[in-house]
């Protein structure tokens, strides 16, 4: 059994380093993680993520397909 913390710190640190990703993915995966009931990451986390790389950035596209699978959820529990 790993002795690691995977506090929130933790993990975005692991995705700022994650090579698989370009950083555009990491935004918006990060995006992904923020957006929403407010149980993501704090405005602060996400401001300071990548030394700032994310913010400003359109994810118009992410927040598309979040909204996408929000309605057919929905849809499906009607």
């Amino acid at each position: 059994m790993s002795n690691t913390e995977y506090s929130v710190d933790y993990l975005l640190d692991k995705m700022q380093s994650d090579s698989r990703l370009d950083d555009m993915q990491k935004c918006e995966t990060l995006f992904g993680l923020s957006y929403g009931d407010g149980n993501g990451v704090s405005n602060n986390e996400f401001n300071s993520f990548m030394d700032g790389n994310c913010v400003g950035r359109d994810y118009s596209k992410i927040l598309a397909m979040i909204e996408s699978v929000e309605e057919e959820f929905i849809e499906t529990q009607d």
